[in-house]
């Protein structure tokens, strides 16, 4: 097995909220592609860096308008001026079309901040809404993205089980909640039964009362009688 790293990390989760509907409406799925900006040209869009993408995930919520998202990025630095590294969330409509028989990727918006945005800010989260493709805000009518940043610094004491990626698993308590919803009418169109699936998310560590999903099942439908 490999060594535990004990290099200290930053862990980012993102979730959104109030997006709008496709234009060309269909399933409401969305998914997230976050970049990184090195420190040695910040003014360089050409150095924007992917960071990763998060699973296309089905909207819930209010309205059917926000979703939590699973993926985590991890970001690792070795210096207090690393704290300025800038980080660029871009969020799409994911349209599933039998007509042209693709899917297709709409852009929504997006939201920029950096890391000391984030991270001295009581709770290390906040809430951004979203800029259009020219960089303007559009009021509450793009949407709201919710950036959180967590620290992790792995230690004898708390490095845990290597995960299925051979990374090192630190050991982080944390209240954990199971979550039984329903999304309406995902089978069989609207004479089709309702779709029930669960989500296991954890409380932020500095942010009580905001928690992350870390899991979420596939849709299980129903028997009949």
């Amino acid at each position: 097995p490999m060594s535990p790293s004990r290099k200290p990390y930053i862990e980012l989760s993102i979730a959104c909220c109030g997006l709008p509907r496709p234009l060309l409406g269909g399933p409401q799925d969305v998914f997230a592609i976050v970049y990184t900006k090195g420190l040695t040209d910040p003014n360089a869009d050409s150095s924007w860096k992917l960071l990763g993408r998060t699973e296309t995930a089905t909207l819930d919520g209010d309205n059917n308008s926000s979703t939590n998202f699973i993926s985590k990025f991890k970001l690792f630095y070795s210096s207090e001026i690393e704290k300025n590294r800038e980080i660029l969330v871009n969020f799409y409509h994911s349209i599933s079309s039998k007509l042209l028989l693709k899917t297709r990727e709409d852009f929504i918006g997006f939201s920029r901040c950096t890391l000391q945005h984030v991270m001295q800010s009581d709770t290390q989260c906040v809430h951004l809404p979203l800029r259009d493709e020219h960089g303007e805000f559009q009021g509450k009518r793009l949407g709201f993205s919710f950036i959180a940043m967590e620290t992790v610094t792995p230690t004898n004491e708390n490095v845990g089980l290597l995960n299925g990626n051979g990374d090192s698993a630190p050991k982080r308590t944390y209240p954990l909640s199971v979550q039984f919803q329903v999304n309406q009418c995902i089978f069989g169109g609207p004479q089709g039964k309702d779709a029930i699936y669960f989500i296991i998310s954890r409380e932020l560590g500095k942010s009580k009362g905001n928690w992350v999903r870390v899991y979420r099942s596939s849709m299980l439908k129903p028997s009949g009688k």
